[in-house]
Protein backbone atom coordinates (compact mmCIF):
# COMPACT_ATOMS: atom_id res chain seq x y z
CA UNK A 1 0.00 0.00 0.00
CA UNK A 2 2.35 2.57 0.66
CA UNK A 3 4.12 2.54 -2.98
CA UNK A 4 0.80 4.10 -4.01
CA UNK A 5 1.43 6.89 -1.87
CA UNK A 6 4.67 7.31 -3.40
CA UNK A 7 3.64 7.21 -6.42
CA UNK A 8 1.27 10.30 -5.76
CA UNK A 9 4.82 11.99 -3.96
CA UNK A 10 6.54 11.13 -7.40
CA UNK A 11 4.05 12.48 -9.31
CA UNK A 12 3.48 16.03 -7.44
CA UNK A 13 7.72 16.74 -8.45
CA UNK A 14 7.45 16.03 -11.77
CA UNK A 15 3.97 18.16 -12.69
CA UNK A 16 6.29 20.82 -10.74
CA UNK A 17 9.31 19.50 -12.96
CA UNK A 18 6.94 19.54 -16.28
CA UNK A 19 5.40 23.15 -15.29
CA UNK A 20 9.39 24.56 -15.42
CA UNK A 21 10.52 22.95 -17.89
CA UNK A 22 7.91 23.31 -20.53
CA UNK A 23 8.18 27.21 -20.14
CA UNK A 24 5.27 27.61 -17.21
CA UNK A 25 2.79 26.14 -20.08
CA UNK A 26 0.08 24.93 -18.09
CA UNK A 27 -1.67 23.20 -21.57
CA UNK A 28 2.15 21.29 -22.32
CA UNK A 29 1.43 17.55 -22.93
CA UNK A 30 3.26 16.78 -20.06
CA UNK A 31 2.36 18.52 -17.49
CA UNK A 32 -1.08 18.02 -18.41
CA UNK A 33 0.08 14.32 -18.09
CA UNK A 34 1.39 14.52 -14.44
CA UNK A 35 -1.95 16.62 -13.83
CA UNK A 36 -3.41 13.67 -14.51
CA UNK A 37 -0.98 10.98 -12.50
CA UNK A 38 -1.56 13.24 -9.72
CA UNK A 39 -5.45 13.29 -9.49
CA UNK A 40 -6.16 9.64 -10.29
CA UNK A 41 -3.43 8.54 -7.86
CA UNK A 42 -5.48 10.86 -5.06
CA UNK A 43 -8.79 9.76 -6.02
CA UNK A 44 -7.09 5.76 -5.78
CA UNK A 45 -5.97 6.55 -2.59
CA UNK A 46 -9.48 7.93 -1.45
CA UNK A 47 -11.14 5.10 -2.53
CA UNK A 48 -8.27 2.15 -2.05
CA UNK A 49 -10.54 0.01 0.13
CA UNK A 50 -13.26 -0.40 -2.29
CA UNK A 51 -11.13 -0.68 -5.95
CA UNK A 52 -8.48 -3.12 -3.65
CA UNK A 53 -5.48 -1.34 -5.38
CA UNK A 54 -2.43 -3.08 -4.79
CA UNK A 55 0.76 -1.34 -6.53
CA UNK A 56 3.95 -2.65 -6.51
CA UNK A 57 7.59 -0.71 -6.06
CA UNK A 58 8.17 -2.13 -9.73
CA UNK A 59 5.15 -0.39 -11.24
CA UNK A 60 5.25 2.56 -9.49
CA UNK A 61 9.44 3.01 -10.81
CA UNK A 62 8.34 2.03 -14.36
CA UNK A 63 5.27 4.80 -13.91
CA UNK A 64 7.58 7.44 -12.61
CA UNK A 65 10.40 6.44 -15.63
CA UNK A 66 8.25 7.09 -18.62
CA UNK A 67 7.05 10.26 -16.68
CA UNK A 68 10.72 11.08 -16.48
CA UNK A 69 11.06 9.70 -20.14
CA UNK A 70 8.42 12.02 -21.56
CA UNK A 71 9.12 15.09 -19.75
CA UNK A 72 12.49 15.25 -20.72
CA UNK A 73 11.73 14.83 -24.58
CA UNK A 74 9.52 17.70 -24.22
CA UNK A 75 11.83 19.42 -22.67
CA UNK A 76 14.30 19.38 -25.30
CA UNK A 77 12.03 19.90 -27.83
CA UNK A 78 10.89 22.58 -26.37
CA UNK A 79 14.43 24.32 -25.80
CA UNK A 80 15.52 23.13 -29.72
CA UNK A 81 11.81 25.17 -31.15
CA UNK A 82 11.38 27.72 -28.56
CA UNK A 83 11.44 30.81 -31.20
CA UNK A 84 9.85 28.61 -33.43
CA UNK A 85 7.04 28.00 -31.76
CA UNK A 86 6.37 30.99 -29.65
CA UNK A 87 6.09 32.39 -33.78
CA UNK A 88 3.68 29.58 -34.67
CA UNK A 89 1.30 30.35 -31.21
CA UNK A 90 1.56 34.17 -32.35
CA UNK A 91 0.15 33.25 -35.80
CA UNK A 92 -2.40 31.01 -34.78
CA UNK A 93 -3.27 34.31 -32.01
CA UNK A 94 -3.83 36.25 -34.77
CA UNK A 95 -6.22 34.41 -36.89
CA UNK A 96 -7.63 30.42 -37.12
CA UNK A 97 -8.14 29.07 -40.46
CA UNK A 98 -10.82 26.02 -41.23
CA UNK A 99 -9.22 22.48 -41.85
CA UNK A 100 -10.93 21.82 -45.04
CA UNK A 101 -11.10 17.64 -45.98
CA UNK A 102 -12.15 16.73 -49.38
CA UNK A 103 -15.60 15.25 -49.31
CA UNK A 104 -14.15 11.89 -51.33
CA UNK A 105 -12.50 11.12 -48.62
CA UNK A 106 -15.17 12.06 -45.79
CA UNK A 107 -17.55 9.79 -47.95
CA UNK A 108 -14.95 6.73 -47.35
CA UNK A 109 -14.42 7.71 -43.63
CA UNK A 110 -18.29 7.32 -43.11
CA UNK A 111 -18.72 4.06 -45.48
CA UNK A 112 -15.86 2.67 -43.54
CA UNK A 113 -17.56 3.75 -40.30
CA UNK A 114 -20.47 1.51 -40.84
CA UNK A 115 -18.93 -0.99 -42.50
CA UNK A 116 -16.47 -1.87 -39.52
CA UNK A 117 -19.50 -1.29 -37.22
CA UNK A 118 -21.59 -3.87 -38.77
CA UNK A 119 -18.91 -6.08 -38.83
CA UNK A 120 -18.33 -5.79 -35.21
CA UNK A 121 -21.80 -6.17 -34.22
CA UNK A 122 -22.06 -9.93 -35.80
CA UNK A 123 -19.07 -10.44 -34.31
CA UNK A 124 -20.42 -9.82 -30.93
CA UNK A 125 -23.75 -11.66 -31.75
CA UNK A 126 -21.27 -14.66 -32.70
CA UNK A 127 -19.24 -14.28 -29.53
CA UNK A 128 -23.03 -14.06 -27.63
CA UNK A 129 -24.85 -16.72 -29.43
CA UNK A 130 -21.77 -19.04 -28.39
CA UNK A 131 -22.27 -18.64 -24.82
CA UNK A 132 -26.08 -19.97 -25.83
CA UNK A 133 -27.40 -16.24 -25.24
CA UNK A 134 -30.29 -15.11 -27.11
CA UNK A 135 -29.99 -11.33 -26.44
CA UNK A 136 -30.45 -9.34 -29.64
CA UNK A 137 -30.79 -5.61 -30.51
CA UNK A 138 -29.04 -3.32 -28.04
CA UNK A 139 -29.47 -6.05 -25.22
CA UNK A 140 -26.25 -8.41 -26.97
CA UNK A 141 -23.60 -5.59 -25.89
CA UNK A 142 -24.61 -6.17 -22.27
CA UNK A 143 -24.16 -10.07 -22.82
CA UNK A 144 -20.90 -9.17 -24.50
CA UNK A 145 -19.69 -6.85 -21.87
CA UNK A 146 -20.54 -9.63 -18.99
CA UNK A 147 -18.42 -12.03 -21.23
CA UNK A 148 -15.27 -9.79 -21.49
CA UNK A 149 -15.20 -8.71 -18.21
CA UNK A 150 -15.42 -12.50 -16.77
CA UNK A 151 -12.48 -13.35 -19.84
CA UNK A 152 -10.08 -12.14 -16.61
CA UNK A 153 -10.98 -14.51 -14.54
CA UNK A 154 -11.78 -17.84 -16.77
CA UNK A 155 -10.59 -19.47 -20.26
CA UNK A 156 -13.15 -20.63 -22.41
CA UNK A 157 -12.46 -22.32 -25.82
CA UNK A 158 -16.15 -20.72 -26.70
CA UNK A 159 -15.08 -17.24 -26.33
CA UNK A 160 -13.39 -16.03 -29.74
CA UNK A 161 -12.29 -12.40 -30.08
CA UNK A 162 -12.65 -10.12 -32.69
CA UNK A 163 -9.34 -10.94 -34.29
CA UNK A 164 -6.52 -8.93 -35.13
CA UNK A 165 -7.76 -7.41 -38.62
CA UNK A 166 -11.02 -6.33 -37.02
CA UNK A 167 -9.20 -5.06 -33.89
CA UNK A 168 -6.95 -2.89 -35.65
CA UNK A 169 -9.88 -1.09 -37.85
CA UNK A 170 -11.97 -0.48 -34.57
CA UNK A 171 -9.17 1.48 -33.36
CA UNK A 172 -9.11 3.33 -36.78
CA UNK A 173 -12.37 4.18 -35.81
CA UNK A 174 -11.67 5.68 -32.93
CA UNK A 175 -8.57 7.51 -34.38
CA UNK A 176 -11.12 9.05 -37.03
CA UNK A 177 -13.60 10.26 -34.48
CA UNK A 178 -10.81 12.06 -32.64
CA UNK A 179 -9.62 13.91 -35.54
CA UNK A 180 -13.60 14.63 -36.51
CA UNK A 181 -13.99 16.21 -33.25
CA UNK A 182 -10.93 18.38 -33.12
CA UNK A 183 -11.89 19.87 -36.92
CA UNK A 184 -15.25 20.21 -35.68
CA UNK A 185 -14.43 22.60 -32.63
CA UNK A 186 -11.52 23.93 -35.42
CA UNK A 187 -13.66 25.19 -37.93
CA UNK A 188 -16.59 26.43 -35.04
CA UNK A 189 -14.12 28.88 -33.95
CA UNK A 190 -12.59 29.74 -37.05
CA UNK A 191 -15.90 30.55 -38.52
CA UNK A 192 -16.76 27.96 -40.83
CA UNK A 193 -20.19 27.75 -42.46
CA UNK A 194 -20.20 24.78 -44.70
CA UNK A 195 -23.01 22.45 -43.27
CA UNK A 196 -22.16 19.47 -45.27
CA UNK A 197 -18.63 18.52 -43.62
CA UNK A 198 -20.26 18.89 -40.32
CA UNK A 199 -22.55 16.30 -40.65
CA UNK A 200 -20.10 14.13 -42.02
CA UNK A 201 -17.31 14.48 -39.03
CA UNK A 202 -20.79 14.67 -36.78
CA UNK A 203 -21.19 11.25 -37.78
CA UNK A 204 -17.98 9.85 -37.16
CA UNK A 205 -17.59 11.31 -33.75
CA UNK A 206 -20.93 9.31 -33.28
CA UNK A 207 -19.62 6.14 -34.78
CA UNK A 208 -16.82 6.45 -32.52
CA UNK A 209 -19.01 6.84 -29.35
CA UNK A 210 -21.15 3.70 -30.68
CA UNK A 211 -17.98 1.73 -31.08
CA UNK A 212 -17.43 2.27 -27.15
CA UNK A 213 -21.24 1.41 -26.55
CA UNK A 214 -20.66 -1.74 -28.12
CA UNK A 215 -17.72 -2.75 -26.26
CA UNK A 216 -19.65 -1.28 -23.06
CA UNK A 217 -16.96 0.77 -22.31
CA UNK A 218 -18.58 3.48 -20.20
CA UNK A 219 -15.16 4.85 -19.22
CA UNK A 220 -13.59 5.40 -22.59
CA UNK A 221 -17.07 7.81 -23.27
CA UNK A 222 -16.51 9.94 -20.72
CA UNK A 223 -12.80 9.92 -22.16
CA UNK A 224 -13.80 11.25 -25.56
CA UNK A 225 -15.91 13.68 -23.39
CA UNK A 226 -12.89 14.97 -21.75
CA UNK A 227 -11.02 15.68 -25.10
CA UNK A 228 -14.03 17.53 -26.30
CA UNK A 229 -13.41 20.07 -22.95
CA UNK A 230 -9.70 19.92 -23.24
CA UNK A 231 -9.91 20.89 -26.83
CA UNK A 232 -12.61 23.05 -26.45
CA UNK A 233 -10.32 25.13 -23.40
CA UNK A 234 -7.19 25.22 -25.64
CA UNK A 235 -9.12 26.51 -29.35
CA UNK A 236 -10.95 29.12 -26.92
CA UNK A 237 -7.80 30.05 -25.47
CA UNK A 238 -5.75 30.39 -29.23
CA UNK A 239 -8.74 32.02 -30.30
CA UNK A 240 -9.04 35.25 -27.89
CA UNK A 241 -5.25 35.04 -27.31
CA UNK A 242 -3.29 33.41 -24.29
CA UNK A 243 -2.79 35.01 -21.42
CA UNK A 244 -4.29 38.28 -22.87
CA UNK A 245 -8.00 38.22 -22.08
CA UNK A 246 -9.91 41.35 -20.74
CA UNK A 247 -12.58 39.77 -18.62
CA UNK A 248 -15.30 41.41 -16.50
CA UNK A 249 -16.15 45.15 -16.51
CA UNK A 250 -13.33 47.60 -17.87
CA UNK A 251 -13.46 50.75 -17.69
CA UNK A 252 -11.15 52.79 -19.77
CA UNK A 253 -10.72 56.45 -19.52
CA UNK A 254 -9.29 58.86 -22.15
CA UNK A 255 -11.38 60.81 -25.59
CA UNK A 256 -7.96 60.37 -28.22
CA UNK A 257 -7.85 57.49 -30.34
CA UNK A 258 -5.70 55.14 -28.27
CA UNK A 259 -8.36 55.10 -25.65
CA UNK A 260 -10.81 53.76 -28.71
CA UNK A 261 -8.13 51.06 -29.50
CA UNK A 262 -8.04 50.60 -25.67
CA UNK A 263 -11.79 50.23 -25.52
CA UNK A 264 -12.23 48.21 -28.64
CA UNK A 265 -9.34 45.90 -27.72
CA UNK A 266 -11.50 44.95 -24.68
CA UNK A 267 -14.94 44.56 -26.32
CA UNK A 268 -13.12 41.50 -29.16
CA UNK A 269 -12.09 40.29 -25.68
CA UNK A 270 -13.85 38.51 -23.17
CA UNK A 271 -14.95 41.78 -21.34
CA UNK A 272 -18.78 41.47 -20.53
CA UNK A 273 -19.25 44.89 -20.45
CA UNK A 274 -16.65 48.26 -21.95
CA UNK A 275 -16.99 52.05 -20.17
CA UNK A 276 -15.30 54.80 -21.94
CA UNK A 277 -15.44 58.31 -20.29
CA UNK A 278 -14.05 61.51 -21.95
CA UNK A 279 -13.74 64.74 -20.39
CA UNK A 280 -14.94 66.57 -23.92
CA UNK A 281 -18.11 66.41 -25.31
CA UNK A 282 -18.62 64.09 -28.63
CA UNK A 283 -18.05 67.12 -30.95
CA UNK A 284 -14.64 67.95 -28.96
CA UNK A 285 -13.08 64.46 -28.74
CA UNK A 286 -9.61 64.42 -30.02
CA UNK A 287 -10.92 60.26 -31.36
CA UNK A 288 -11.74 60.72 -35.04
CA UNK A 289 -15.58 60.89 -35.80
CA UNK A 290 -14.88 56.97 -37.87
CA UNK A 291 -13.13 55.60 -34.58
CA UNK A 292 -15.90 56.99 -32.02
CA UNK A 293 -18.45 54.76 -34.86
CA UNK A 294 -16.53 51.75 -35.37
CA UNK A 295 -16.46 51.34 -31.26
CA UNK A 296 -19.86 51.76 -30.57
CA UNK A 297 -20.32 49.03 -32.91
CA UNK A 298 -18.12 46.51 -30.93
CA UNK A 299 -20.20 47.55 -28.23
CA UNK A 300 -18.55 49.99 -26.63
CA UNK A 301 -20.75 53.08 -24.17
CA UNK A 302 -19.28 56.36 -24.00
CA UNK A 303 -19.99 58.57 -21.93
CA UNK A 304 -18.66 62.08 -22.46
CA UNK A 305 -17.98 65.33 -19.81
CA UNK A 306 -16.80 63.30 -17.12
CA UNK A 307 -12.97 63.57 -15.55
CA UNK A 308 -11.81 60.84 -12.78
CA UNK A 309 -11.26 61.63 -9.03
CA UNK A 310 -10.92 58.51 -7.28
CA UNK A 311 -10.19 54.84 -7.83
CA UNK A 312 -11.49 52.31 -5.81
CA UNK A 313 -9.41 49.08 -4.50
CA UNK A 314 -9.88 46.47 -2.24
CA UNK A 315 -7.38 43.83 -1.52
CA UNK A 316 -4.93 45.65 -3.60
CA UNK A 317 -7.18 45.16 -6.64
CA UNK A 318 -9.43 47.95 -8.41
CA UNK A 319 -13.40 47.44 -7.61
CA UNK A 320 -14.34 50.68 -9.18
CA UNK A 321 -13.99 54.67 -10.05
CA UNK A 322 -15.79 57.98 -9.36
CA UNK A 323 -15.76 60.25 -11.55
CA UNK A 324 -16.91 64.23 -11.64
CA UNK A 325 -18.47 66.27 -13.64
CA UNK A 326 -16.52 68.05 -16.38
CA UNK A 327 -18.22 71.74 -16.78
CA UNK A 328 -15.42 72.53 -18.98
CA UNK A 329 -11.83 71.51 -20.82
CA UNK A 330 -10.15 74.19 -22.68
CA UNK A 331 -9.93 77.95 -21.20
CA UNK A 332 -8.34 80.78 -22.89
CA UNK A 333 -6.71 78.25 -25.38
CA UNK A 334 -4.57 76.05 -22.71
CA UNK A 335 -6.28 72.55 -21.88
CA UNK A 336 -7.62 73.62 -18.18
CA UNK A 337 -10.40 71.70 -16.97
CA UNK A 338 -12.99 72.71 -14.63
CA UNK A 339 -15.44 70.24 -12.68
CA UNK A 340 -18.36 70.30 -10.52
CA UNK A 341 -17.01 68.27 -7.45
CA UNK A 342 -20.16 68.28 -6.28
CA UNK A 343 -21.54 65.83 -9.17
CA UNK A 344 -19.97 62.67 -8.87
CA UNK A 345 -20.77 59.44 -10.18
CA UNK A 346 -19.60 55.77 -9.06
CA UNK A 347 -18.71 52.69 -11.85
CA UNK A 348 -18.12 49.51 -10.75
CA UNK A 349 -15.35 47.83 -12.60
CA UNK A 350 -12.56 44.92 -13.11
CA UNK A 351 -10.05 46.47 -15.34
CA UNK A 352 -9.63 50.16 -15.16
CA UNK A 353 -6.96 51.51 -18.03
CA UNK A 354 -6.06 55.13 -18.75
CA UNK A 355 -5.29 56.39 -21.85
CA UNK A 356 -4.89 60.32 -20.89
CA UNK A 357 -2.12 61.25 -23.14
CA UNK A 358 1.48 61.76 -21.51
CA UNK A 359 3.34 64.38 -19.99
CA UNK A 360 7.56 65.18 -19.58
CA UNK A 361 8.30 64.52 -16.36
CA UNK A 362 12.44 66.47 -16.00
CA UNK A 363 12.99 65.80 -12.02
CA UNK A 364 16.69 66.27 -11.55
CA UNK A 365 17.59 66.02 -15.19
CA UNK A 366 18.49 69.71 -15.76
CA UNK A 367 18.66 70.74 -12.10
CA UNK A 368 21.10 73.63 -12.14
CA UNK A 369 20.88 74.78 -15.38
CA UNK A 370 19.51 78.13 -16.47
CA UNK A 371 16.71 76.47 -18.57
CA UNK A 372 13.80 78.57 -18.99
CA UNK A 373 10.65 75.94 -19.39
CA UNK A 374 6.84 76.82 -20.20
CA UNK A 375 4.60 74.66 -17.50
CA UNK A 376 6.47 71.27 -18.56
CA UNK A 377 7.67 71.96 -21.98
CA UNK A 378 10.71 73.80 -22.12
CA UNK A 379 11.30 76.84 -24.13
CA UNK A 380 13.36 76.73 -27.34
CA UNK A 381 14.45 78.84 -30.08
CA UNK A 382 11.64 78.24 -32.98
CA UNK A 383 14.83 78.38 -35.54
CA UNK A 384 17.80 76.43 -34.25
CA UNK A 385 16.06 74.35 -31.40
CA UNK A 386 18.41 75.75 -28.83
CA UNK A 387 17.08 76.38 -24.92
CA UNK A 388 18.13 79.24 -22.82
CA UNK A 389 20.84 77.75 -22.19
CA UNK A 390 23.32 77.85 -25.05
CA UNK A 391 24.92 73.97 -25.17
CA UNK A 392 21.26 72.51 -24.55
CA UNK A 393 19.38 71.36 -27.23
CA UNK A 394 15.55 69.49 -27.61
CA UNK A 395 12.79 68.88 -29.56
CA UNK A 396 9.86 66.05 -29.67
CA UNK A 397 7.22 66.13 -26.95
CA UNK A 398 9.45 67.97 -24.61
CA UNK A 399 9.20 70.72 -26.11
CA UNK A 400 5.85 70.42 -28.11
CA UNK A 401 3.80 68.17 -25.68
CA UNK A 402 2.31 65.30 -27.18
CA UNK A 403 2.39 65.20 -31.13
CA UNK A 404 3.44 62.48 -34.24
CA UNK A 405 6.73 61.07 -33.86
CA UNK A 406 7.44 62.45 -37.48
CA UNK A 407 7.24 65.51 -35.97
CA UNK A 408 9.42 64.66 -33.38
CA UNK A 409 11.70 63.29 -35.97
CA UNK A 410 12.07 66.46 -37.79
CA UNK A 411 12.58 68.43 -34.87
CA UNK A 412 15.67 65.79 -34.06
CA UNK A 413 16.99 66.64 -37.43
CA UNK A 414 16.59 70.35 -37.05
CA UNK A 415 18.74 70.06 -33.29
CA UNK A 416 21.80 68.13 -34.69
CA UNK A 417 22.21 70.88 -37.29
CA UNK A 418 22.13 73.37 -34.85
CA UNK A 419 24.73 70.66 -32.76
CA UNK A 420 26.87 70.47 -35.70
CA UNK A 421 26.97 74.66 -36.47
CA UNK A 422 27.44 75.28 -32.17
CA UNK A 423 30.31 72.73 -32.08
CA UNK A 424 32.15 74.31 -35.01
CA UNK A 425 31.51 77.77 -33.88
CA UNK A 426 29.27 78.55 -37.15
CA UNK A 427 26.11 80.72 -37.51
CA UNK A 428 23.19 79.33 -35.88
CA UNK A 429 20.42 80.84 -37.76
CA UNK A 430 22.05 82.06 -41.24
CA UNK A 431 20.33 79.96 -43.93
CA UNK A 432 17.68 78.43 -41.93
CA UNK A 433 14.64 77.05 -43.15
CA UNK A 434 11.82 79.52 -41.22
CA UNK A 435 9.07 77.72 -42.79
CA UNK A 436 7.49 80.95 -42.88
CA UNK A 437 5.30 80.84 -46.11
CA UNK A 438 1.61 81.56 -46.48
CA UNK A 439 -0.92 79.05 -46.77
CA UNK A 440 -3.43 78.96 -49.78
CA UNK A 441 -6.65 79.98 -48.28
CA UNK A 442 -8.71 77.00 -51.00
CA UNK A 443 -11.78 78.70 -49.78
CA UNK A 444 -10.52 82.06 -51.79
CA UNK A 445 -9.66 80.99 -55.29
CA UNK A 446 -11.49 80.26 -58.35
CA UNK A 447 -10.57 77.36 -59.89
CA UNK A 448 -13.21 75.49 -62.20
CA UNK A 449 -11.39 71.56 -61.83
CA UNK A 450 -10.98 71.94 -58.13
CA UNK A 451 -12.92 68.80 -56.55
CA UNK A 452 -14.35 69.67 -53.25
CA UNK A 453 -15.63 66.11 -52.94
CA UNK A 454 -15.12 64.51 -49.73
CA UNK A 455 -12.77 61.24 -48.62
CA UNK A 456 -14.04 58.26 -50.57
CA UNK A 457 -15.09 55.69 -47.41
CA UNK A 458 -14.31 52.00 -48.06
CA UNK A 459 -17.48 49.17 -47.82
CA UNK A 460 -17.86 46.81 -45.24
CA UNK A 461 -17.60 43.20 -45.32
CA UNK A 462 -20.11 41.67 -43.25
CA UNK A 463 -19.53 38.22 -44.03
CA UNK A 464 -16.26 38.83 -41.37
CA UNK A 465 -17.54 38.21 -38.14
CA UNK A 466 -13.95 37.79 -35.97
CA UNK A 467 -13.65 41.93 -35.09
CA UNK A 468 -9.98 41.14 -34.91
CA UNK A 469 -9.76 40.99 -38.77
CA UNK A 470 -9.82 43.73 -40.85
CA UNK A 471 -13.57 43.85 -42.24
CA UNK A 472 -12.95 46.76 -44.63
CA UNK A 473 -13.05 46.09 -48.24
CA UNK A 474 -10.77 48.21 -51.11
CA UNK A 475 -12.35 51.17 -53.07
CA UNK A 476 -14.21 50.00 -56.24
CA UNK A 477 -12.94 51.53 -59.25
CA UNK A 478 -15.52 54.90 -59.43
CA UNK A 479 -14.41 55.44 -55.68
CA UNK A 480 -10.40 55.56 -56.57
CA UNK A 481 -11.32 57.39 -59.75
CA UNK A 482 -12.67 60.21 -57.39
CA UNK A 483 -9.88 59.44 -54.75
CA UNK A 484 -7.41 60.22 -57.26
CA UNK A 485 -9.17 63.70 -58.53
CA UNK A 486 -10.19 65.16 -55.59
CA UNK A 487 -8.01 67.72 -54.29
CA UNK A 488 -6.10 67.03 -50.46
CA UNK A 489 -6.37 70.73 -48.90
CA UNK A 490 -2.59 70.66 -47.73
CA UNK A 491 -2.58 73.84 -49.23
CA UNK A 492 1.25 74.24 -49.12
CA UNK A 493 3.56 75.27 -51.50
CA UNK A 494 7.18 75.84 -50.48
CA UNK A 495 10.04 76.82 -52.64
CA UNK A 496 13.43 77.92 -50.69
CA UNK A 497 13.96 81.00 -52.53
CA UNK A 498 17.59 80.93 -51.12
CA UNK A 499 18.45 77.49 -52.84
CA UNK A 500 15.93 78.01 -55.87
CA UNK A 501 17.81 79.59 -59.35
CA UNK A 502 14.86 78.83 -61.77
CA UNK A 503 16.61 76.61 -63.55
CA UNK A 504 13.45 74.44 -64.49
CA UNK A 505 14.54 70.81 -63.99
CA UNK A 506 11.94 70.44 -61.37
CA UNK A 507 8.88 70.79 -64.28
CA UNK A 508 10.68 67.93 -66.29
CA UNK A 509 10.99 65.36 -63.70
CA UNK A 510 6.86 66.25 -62.44
CA UNK A 511 4.77 62.95 -64.30
CA UNK A 512 2.11 65.10 -63.66
CA UNK A 513 3.15 68.07 -65.20
CA UNK A 514 2.36 69.95 -61.73
CA UNK A 515 4.77 72.21 -61.69
CA UNK A 516 4.86 75.20 -63.84
CA UNK A 517 7.31 78.43 -63.84
CA UNK A 518 6.57 81.72 -64.39
CA UNK A 519 8.49 85.50 -65.05
CA UNK A 520 7.61 87.98 -62.24
CA UNK A 521 9.63 90.54 -64.69
CA UNK A 522 10.56 88.78 -68.07
CA UNK A 523 11.78 92.81 -68.97
CA UNK A 524 14.98 92.35 -67.16
CA UNK A 525 16.25 89.19 -69.07
CA UNK A 526 16.02 87.00 -72.88
CA UNK A 527 14.53 83.67 -72.07
CA UNK A 528 15.58 80.88 -75.07
CA UNK A 529 13.67 77.58 -74.84
CA UNK A 530 16.05 74.81 -74.80
CA UNK A 531 15.50 73.41 -78.65
CA UNK A 532 16.65 77.42 -80.01
CA UNK A 533 19.87 77.72 -77.46
CA UNK A 534 22.39 77.66 -80.18
CA UNK A 535 20.56 80.56 -82.15
CA UNK A 536 21.38 82.63 -79.01
CA UNK A 537 24.76 80.87 -77.85
CA UNK A 538 26.69 81.37 -80.87
CA UNK A 539 25.95 85.05 -81.72
CA UNK A 540 27.13 85.68 -77.44
CA UNK A 541 29.95 83.39 -77.85
CA UNK A 542 31.15 85.70 -81.35
CA UNK A 543 30.48 88.88 -79.41
CA UNK A 544 32.53 88.11 -76.93
CA UNK A 545 35.54 87.34 -78.92
CA UNK A 546 35.52 90.33 -80.88
CA UNK A 547 36.05 92.31 -77.43
CA UNK A 548 38.81 90.09 -76.50
CA UNK A 549 40.36 90.45 -79.46
CA UNK A 550 40.23 94.24 -78.86
CA UNK A 551 41.17 93.79 -75.64
CA UNK A 552 37.52 95.57 -73.94
CA UNK A 553 36.17 95.28 -70.71
CA UNK A 554 33.68 92.10 -71.22
CA UNK A 555 29.88 93.30 -69.35
CA UNK A 556 28.14 91.23 -67.15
Amino acid sequence: MNAIYLLLLFGIILFGLSYCLSGRDIMAPSVIMCAMFVISTFFAIMNIKNWKIDYSLDSVLILVAGMVTFILAEALFHGMQNKKIRRVRKADQAEMHPVVIQKSLLIFAVIFDVLVLLWFYMEICRIVAGYGYTATGVGVFGRYRTIITSLTQRSDSKVALTGMVLNQMIKLVHAMGYVSLYILLNNWFAGDKKKLPYIFHIILVLAHIFSYIMEGSRGNILQIASAALIEWYILWHRKVGWHKVLTGKVVVVGGGNVAIDASRVSARNAASSVLQFSLEQEPDMPASVEEIKEAREDGVTINCGWGPKEILAENGKVTGIVFKKCLSVINDGKFAPVYDENETMTVECDRLIFAIGQQSVWKDLLKGEDVKFNGPAIELNQVTFQSSKEDIFAGGDVYTGPKFAIDAIAQGKIAAESLHRYVHNGHMETGRNRWQFKQLDTDDILVESYDRGPKQVEGINLEVKDRFKDNTQILTEEQIKKETARCLGCGATIVDTNKCIGCGVCTTKCEFDAIKLHRDHPECSNMVVAEDKFKAIIPYQLKRVKNIILKKKVEH
